[in-house]
């Protein structure tokens, strides 16, 4: 049941903040997805360590967080330079349709 939860966070999230994007250096994808990855890590840590205790459960919700921003800021990275790669197309003149059913 909790992986089940897990997974769903983790859809939630990477739906949630893959859509970062602008001129803002602080709303970007390595910055939105590597919040999202330190928290989907750490609440990974704490299932995975849910019968430790004391040092132990705070180094396996550490080390979750730790590899989770590593990797979340590492994607985000990746596509925050694919954003920077891709041109928008030129458009000629704009024109409506409007589709009747």
């Amino acid at each position: 049941m909790s992986y089940q939860i897990l997974i769903f966070h983790l859809i939630l999230s990477v739906l949630f903040t893959s859509c970062a994007s602008g001129t803002n250096p602080y709303f970007n994808n390595k910055n939105t997805m590597g919040l999202a990855g330190a928290g989907l890590g750490s609440a990974g840590g704490a299932i995975l360590c849910k019968n430790c205790k004391g040092v132990a459960k705070v180094a396996a919700i550490g080390g979750g967080a730790l590899l989770g921003i590593l990797a979340g800021s590492s994607a985000g990275n990746y596509l925050d330079k694919r954003d920077q790669d891709v041109k928008p197309p030129k458009l000629g003149p704009v024109t409506f349709r409007v589709f009747l059913l």
